[in-house]
């Protein structure tokens, strides 16, 4: 997947994280997966349609979804259903600002309502596209990765 498709996420979710929490997150290795598999114990999926097409999931441990969504909500504690809307609308924010910085790459696309997913041993897989995951550490948090399984659709038009 080319870099100027992965770098919006790369700097979106770092500008929201860093908006919501007053913390810079930290970027880890970058790596790539032949599809897109991810067995976190949260997940959040975003379709993304348009130029680009495919999935957009971030996973988190239990403990670190929990840590994430206390510290969006100030320190204060939270329940499962308030977990899940924090967590949600964090997907939709990084999504959503990523999609703006791909608008301005000249990649028209919009996103899908995020979509919760959690439990243990659940494995999510989504297309049959070159997957890369993106570990963003963030201080007494932990570890949110964020899988980016996404299709040039303008690309695959111009080659034809």
């Amino acid at each position: 997947m080319r870099a100027e498709l992965v770098n919006p996420f790369v700097r979106g979710t770092g500008d929201v994280l860093t908006m919501l929490l007053s913390t810079t997150p930290t970027l880890g290795k970058i790596t790539a997966e032949p599809s897109m598999v991810t067995s976190g114990e949260v997940n959040v999926a975003c379709g993304v349609t348009g130029d680009l097409t495919g999935q957009v999931i971030l996973s988190l441990s239990e403990t670190s979804a929990t840590k994430l969504a206390t510290k969006m909500m100030g320190g204060a504690p939270v329940d499962d259903a308030l977990r899940s809307s924090c967590l949600s609308e964090l997907a939709n924010m990084v999504c959503g600002n990523s999609v703006t910085l791909l608008a301005e790459a000249k990649f028209a696309c919009d996103i899908t309502p995020p979509t919760l997913i959690s439990g243990t041993n659940v494995k999510i897989t989504a297309y049959d596209l070159p997957c890369l995951i993106i570990p963003i550490e963030i201080a007494e948090v932990g570890t949110l990765s964020i899988h980016v399984c996404l299709k040039d659709r303008k690309a695959a038009v111009a080659a034809a």
